[in-house]
This record gives structure tokens, sequence and C-alpha cells, in this order.
């Protein structure tokens, strides 16, 4: 009953609800610390190289960068390292918006609408980019790949609706996926390039409310993983595990 009320409390607006994403990932931490794992353990990168040192000029394609912890990265990387931005999310508007911004201050980017849950729409988008923006139509063009875009759902197991889990499932895991499926193979011709997934702590640690996330988030753990051990010899590789994000 009590779990049942503070549940009801946390939802009842947009703060109350981000807080409850933040007591989430919190006892996630704690659960960590509990299980004696190193707080290193959080971050995975390429041990031989800063990921984002060398980018100046560079073109890097990120999903859901229309807001929150997309639209930091997106600008960062094109306003401060001078990347070449390219942006896909299913939010046009606001990733328009994150592009006029990285142009205002003097960054390069570009936005495209794509829904990553469509294989189809990326691999067209794919195209698109290495047309208009890209060094070769031959060999391809985009150097970095973020795997951002996420959606978050917090619900008690018995009150998730299959929609819910659905569309947790579909953007956060086979998006991740289809986005990498859409850019590797001029990757691996090119034998350049680096992919980065955004995972989370949450991917570490299930906890209540976490459901329709968390085991995404340990989906995209594994889905690089598996990546790192096919294509570790060619430098392909690169997962972050953020905290709160809001």
């Amino acid at each position: 009953m009590i779990t049942r009320f503070i549940y009801f409390i946390f939802r009842c607006s947009k703060f109350l609800n981000f807080l409850a994403l933040f007591l989430l990932v919190s006892s996630a931490i704690l659960s960590l610390f509990d299980k004696g794992l190193d707080p290193k353990t959080l971050l995975y990168l390429p041990s031989s190289t800063d990921l984002f040192k060398k980018i100046d000029g560079q073109l890097v394609v990120i999903t859901g960068g229309a807001s929150g912890l997309g639209k930091c990265i997106a600008e960062i990387l094109s306003v401060e390292k001078g990347a070449r931005l390219v942006i896909l999310d299913i939010n046009i508007q606001g990733a328009e918006e994150t592009v006029a911004s990285i142009i205002k201050n003097g960054g390069q980017a570009y936005a495209y609408h794509c829904d990553i849950r469509s294989e189809e729409s990326l691999q067209r988008i794919s195209k698109i980019i290495s047309e208009k923006h890209g060094y070769s139509k031959a060999s391809g063009s985009v150097d970095i790949v973020v795997c951002n875009a996420a959606v978050l759902s917090l619900a008690l197991f018995k009150e998730l609706t299959v929609a819910e889990l659905r569309q947790s499932l579909e953007v956060n895991v086979l998006g991740t996926i289809n986005t990498i499926r859409a850019f590797l193979t001029q990757m691996e011709e090119r034998n350049s390039g680096q992919i980065v997934a955004v995972s989370s702590i949450a991917g570490f640690s299930g906890e209540t409310f976490g459901l329709a996330y968390c085991p995404t988030k340990f989906a995209v753990r594994g889905v690089m993983e598996c990546l790192q051990m096919e294509l570790r010899d060619r430098g392909l590789e690169g997962i972050v595990c953020t905290t709160v994000i809001r």
C-alpha cells in the first residue's frame, strides 16, 4: 500500500517523476556498491584512446539529439570539439532547434526525421548522409555513431501495459541494433570508425518501477559487449553508462 501511494505521488508531476528516476538510479548505485563492483565499471570506453579527443571535422551521427543527454552531446561534439553533426530524431522540431543552437554557437549540424524502430528508415537516412555530407559516396563517410535515443517508462509490473513494454524494447534495444546495422558496414569497409551506445547504471541492477527500462539497458550492454568481441581487432567499440540525466 505504501509503495503504491508513493508511486501515485511520483506520477503527479514531471518533477516528481524525475525524482522517481533519481531514486531508482541511486538505489541501483547502492546495489552495485553492495555487490562490490568497482565504480569504474560504470564506464566502458576503448582503453587505447580518448573516444572524442580528436574529432575536428569528422562526421558524427547521433540519435535522440532533440533533448536531454543527446542534445548535450551534440552541442559539445560540434561546438567544442569541431565535429560535423547529424542528428536523427523522431522529434524533428526538437532536433532542428538543437541544430539552430549549434549553428548559432559556431558549430555545424544537420537534422533528419528518423524513427529508429524502422530499419528501412535508418538505411535510407544512412545513404542520404553519405551522399550529402560524406567524403565519398563509394566508401561512406560516418566516423562516429552515437546510439543515444531511448524512452523511459516507470511503472510497477502489474501496471505496465504491453504497449509500454513493446515501445521500450523497440526503441531502446532494437533501435540501437538498427542504428548500428545502418552504419557498421561502411565502417568495416574502411576499417575505421567508432560506435558509442549509451546504456545506464540502471543496466547493472534491476529496481522497483524499472521493469520496462532496466532490462533494455542490460540488453544494450550485452549488444555492445558482443560487438566488442566480434570487432575487437577493428576498434569499433564503446559503451557509456550514465547516471541521472534530465
